[in-house]
């Protein structure tokens, strides 16, 4: 059975022909509770026995917590103190350093007059989950009582992702990208964790959500699963042709508010900011073994996070005061 799992991530040609299979399932029987069960015990049974690879970072099979995400809705909305997290306060002053750095407001000019498409919003922090600066953020997202929420919702144990330190700003654009409803494609069911690091109300893009038991009218309708072959993403307008704007969930709240939710699930999207900025902290869990993952190229899938390179990290675009946090954090320990 070892062979075989090994040899079911190393080749390609073996785990192709399982991605269309459980896309297709997926696409056909998302609406029905009991057949859309049958197939994510499938998957988890495929997963839970996959080896690990070395680079990633995955939470402790034996974290506990009370905190639970609904079945139905598969969101919750809680804040910080409770649901009983603990180093948020550092978190805090790590990300208050970041948006304070003297580089952003020159990195949002250099955006805007690139084009991005993402101009909106400036992720803070490196990249790299494993890189010495993120020690303070991954120190809040691998705490028992977060994973232990995750692993329980997952049925296995869980794979930090992402973690991204987001600066929203208002713009004169329209509504693009992430501000436009739509679900994520990494996985079959993603986590993700939304934390409030300033207060935030309506003008301030607030994270919006629709719970899942409320999307059940869009499966088979918005293209298939994680390829939308019709639309990629809904404005407001068709959104609301679609599911009436009483079931839309507007997340605001003082800072510590956070939402955990199945990004694969419920469409969500973050509202734009009108006249504040939102500072967030944005997590996303998923399987050992990512949906997505299941096409890549194996030479990709050994390949840590740091050996990677993207376009959104030319120098233009990255904050360099992300070193700043982790100077901080080093002259306090000396001093402690």
């Amino acid at each position: 059975m070892r062979t075989l799992a090994d040899a079911f991530v190393r080749l390609r040609g073996l785990r192709l022909p399982v991605f269309h299979a459980l896309n297709a399932w997926r696409w056909l029987f998302e609406a029905n509770p009991r057949l859309d069960a049958l197939g994510r015990y499938a998957w988890r049974q495929l997963v839970s026995r996959l080896p690990l690879r070395a680079h990633l970072l995955v939470g402790d099979p034996d974290a506990e917590s009370p905190l639970l995400l609904p079945v139905d809705s598969r969101a919750l909305v809680t804040t910080v103190k409770d649901a009983k997290l603990e180093h948020f306060d550092d978190v805090v002053r790590a990300a208050e350093l970041l948006a304070s750095g003297p580089d952003v407001e020159r990195v949002f000019d250099a955006m805007t007059r690139g084009g991005d498409p993402f101009d909106f919003h400036l992720a803070l922090n490196p990249r790299d989950i494993r890189d010495s600066r993120n020690a303070v953020f991954v120190q809040f997202a691998m705490q028992p009582r977060l994973v232990g929420l995750v692993q329980k919702y997952l049925g296995m144990p869980c794979r930090l992702k992402e973690v991204r330190v987001m600066l929203d700003r208002p713009t004169a654009s329209e509504p693009r990208a992430s501000q436009k409803w739509h679900r994520d494609p990494d996985d079959w069911m993603t986590v993700g964790v939304f934390v409030y690091l300033r207060d935030v109300d309506t003008n301030a893009a607030p994270f919006c959500y629709i719970p899942s038991h409320r999307c059940g009218s869009l499966h088979g309708r918005v293209g298939s699963f994680r390829r939308f072959s019709r639309w990629q993403t809904l404005p407001d307008a068709m959104m609301e042709t679609l599911i009436p704007r009483e079931h839309w969930v507007e997340v605001t709240g003082a800072t510590g508010t956070a939402t955990f939710v199945d990004i694969a699930a419920c469409y969500h999207r973050v509202k734009p900011a009108v006249s504040s900025r939102r500072l967030s902290l944005q997590l996303v869990f998923t399987s050992a073994f990512t949906r997505m993952e299941m096409t890549e190229r194996t030479a990709r899938l050994f390949q840590a996070e740091s050996e990677r390179k993207y376009a959104s990290e030319s120098p233009e675009y990255v904050v360099a005061s992300a070193s700043r946090v982790h100077e901080h954090h080093r002259v306090r320990s000396d001093h402690e």
